[in-house]
């Protein structure tokens, strides 16, 4: 948690963030994998390489953001399954509408059975734009949508999905909402 004006900036190589909040320390607000919150001014600043966030409580890998800064997740070969809430999860702005942007680039990457929610998610919700692309991935079994992206505020959305492979999500493959989706086979 970072709550001054400065950023997070992280890089994650061969880690396991798996199977936290069996004794949660608070039963209303389970443990995830891999959690960074910021608030006031700064960024979020993650690289991730041949990890996993599975088997969590909570989210696998959860990116809150909520003053004017941007979130940057960069993911090469994470794999998020089996987690109770979204498997992989940016929101931006969920409570000021301050302003900042989403860019996020995922590669081989794996976001399945999420048991009750999204496999991934990413929320902007304040002035900033959405720009996400998601390349040579496996986004299926998933008790929600495979992909939820939404674009609330005023800013610009885009989803880049090129040879992602979805199947058996109980709502949409992909849900897009003020968010152009391009596919690309």
């Amino acid at each position: 948690d970072e709550r001054g004006p400065g950023s997070v900036a992280t890089d994650v190589i061969g880690s396991a963030f798996d199977q936290n909040g069996a004794q949660p320390q608070n039963p209303d607000d389970l443990e995830d994998g891999f959690d960074i919150d910021e608030a006031d001014d700064g960024d979020i600043l993650v690289s991730i390489v041949n990890s996993t966030a599975s088997g969590n409580f909570d989210e696998g890998v959860d990116l809150d953001e909520e003053g004017t800064g941007d979130i940057v997740l960069v993911a090469t070969q994470l794999t998020a399954s089996g987690n109770t809430d979204e498997g992989i999860k940016a929101s931006e702005d969920v409570e000021t509408e301050a302003g900042g942007s989403i860019h996020v680039e995922m590669r081989n990457v794996i976001a399945s059975e999420s048991q009750e929610d999204d496999g991934i998610q990413f929320e902007e919700f304040g002035p900033g734009d959405l720009e996400a692309r998601v390349v040579h991935s496996t986004v299926q079994n998933n008790d929600g949508n495979g992909i939820n992206v939404d674009q609330d505020g005023a800013g610009d959305g885009v989803l880049r999905l090129q040879k992602v492979t979805f199947g058996g999500n109980g709502d949409d493959d992909v849900d897009a909402d003020g968010v152009e989706v391009i596919q690309v086979p």
